[in-house]
């Protein structure tokens, strides 16, 4: 990667698959443009398009970010991406994989996770899925299940159960994300990343293809993945919105609290003892941190 000018511009690479076919790995739809299937939001100029159309690359420069929006809105889908993120010093550009759900505006009741990762996320490009059906929401990290929620009676209107769209944005958060502005966004050490040849797929929405969608394998929460979800969390979660009683004296409802679990956590939520630095780096991971830091990426919350 080449170190950029001062003026230059900041190149994150996305490329957005959006469909309800039966899998994360082999989804059999046909590609389609961005033309077709997104429309930008702002920083027209700094969103740039591949040849074919397929890619899509997001700019941030002194003057504006970049985003855009499905065309269309979705009712229930596999939503995933495949992103590579920006390394040396990234503060107030937030780039995060957020597990947290909100339903009918619920901002007040985020059911917030954090996590950090098995690998360098700067590296190369790492799939990060979400799976919307009616009755869950699984997250999942190349293809690995992190975390489901599950719709029951007991979280009632906070599950989404209204139509979305999709965004993809990038833009300064240095206000928002680093103690009031106290970091702000170095253009001089940031890197260019170059398009991939990741594609957009297709999406279709329809009654039988949301039918396809519960009958197919990638719907079903197997013994195999519940297994993979629970090393993951395991090994991986510092913190759980369940055993923050600082914040939420009374543990919401489908928190299933478990005392040798909760051990391991403060009555702030997060994890009693951290990662050591070299455990980290023979796992190739790197720390998650919350908001207000520099140089470091917000990996999963």
């Amino acid at each position: 990667m080449a170190r950029l000018a001062p003026a230059a511009t900041a190149v994150m690479v996305l490329a957005a698959v959006v469909s309800v076919a039966a899998g994360l790995q082999a989804i059999n739809v046909t590609s389609i443009s961005f033309e077709e299937g997104y429309a930008p939001l702002f920083g027209h100029d700094t969103i740039l398009r591949s040849a074919d159309d397929r890619t899509v690359s997001l700019l941030l420069d002194r003057t504006t970010g970049s985003g855009f929006i499905s065309s269309a809105m979705y009712q229930h889908g596999l939503f995933s991406a495949s992103i590579k993120l920006p390394s040396d010093y990234t503060a107030g550009v937030v780039v995060a994989f957020y597990t947290n759900v909100y339903g009918n505006g619920s901002v007040s009741r985020g059911r917030e996770e954090r996590y950090v990762l098995p690998f360098d996320p700067t590296t190369e490009f790492h799939r990060y899925s979400i799976l919307w059906t009616p009755s869950s929401v699984a997250f999942y990290v190349d293809d690995v299940p992190v975390r489901e929620v599950r719709r029951s009676p007991s979280i009632g209107g906070d599950f989404p159960s209204k139509p979305m769209s999709l965004y993809a944005t990038v833009w300064d958060a240095s206000n928002w994300a680093t103690s009031g502005g106290k970091y702000k966004v170095n253009y001089r050490m940031m890197t260019m990343m170059p398009p991939d040849g990741e594609v957009i797929e297709s999406f279709r929405r329809c009654a039988a293809a949301e039918e396809r969608l519960r009958a197919a394998d990638v719907a079903v929460m197997t013994l195999e993945k519940q297994q993979a979800m629970r090393r993951f969390r395991e090994q991986y979660m510092v913190y759980s919105y369940c055993y923050d009683t600082l914040r939420y004296p009374v543990p919401f409802p489908e928190c299933d609290v478990v005392e040798s679990e909760r051990r391991r956590f403060k009555d702030s939520g997060h994890l009693r003892f951290a990662l050591r630095r070299g455990q980290q780096r023979r796992r190739g991971g790197r720390a998650m941190v919350g908001r207000g830091n520099r140089g470091r990426h917000v990996v999963a919350s």
